[in-house]
């Protein structure tokens, strides 16, 4: 499991949040990313060439996984939210059988 627990906890729209587990992101489908991308452009953000490793991406995704509102992560310190899109992007770019994920060459 990759949990990644904050310290403090984080305080948002009087909820307390503890820990982001991101493995939550298995959950997702591919319509669910193609509505995150389609969000993302209505926002005005240009489209992302490579979302696995777009911070706001990843972001959303883990947001629409876990339940935790997108902009309570941007209220984590700088540490622990680079710990969380680390952690989330792993759990994006690995397969279920713990293999590494195709090279793109």
């Amino acid at each position: 499991m990759a949990i990644v627990t904050f310290a403090p906890p984080l305080e948002w729209e009087d909820e307390t949040y503890t820990e982001v587990d991101t493995d939550l992101l298995a959950r997702l489908k591919g319509r669910d990313k193609l509505a995150i991308m389609a969000r993302l452009r209505k926002r005005g953000e240009r489209d992302v060439m490579q979302p696995e490793t777009d911070d706001r991406y990843v972001i959303a995704a883990l947001s629409r996984a876990t339940k935790i509102p997108e902009d309570a992560f941007g209220e984590l310190p700088i540490r622990v939210f680079t710990e969380v899109v680390m952690e989330a992007q792993s759990s994006l770019l690995s397969s279920e059988d713990g293999a590494d994920p195709p090279s793109s060459n």
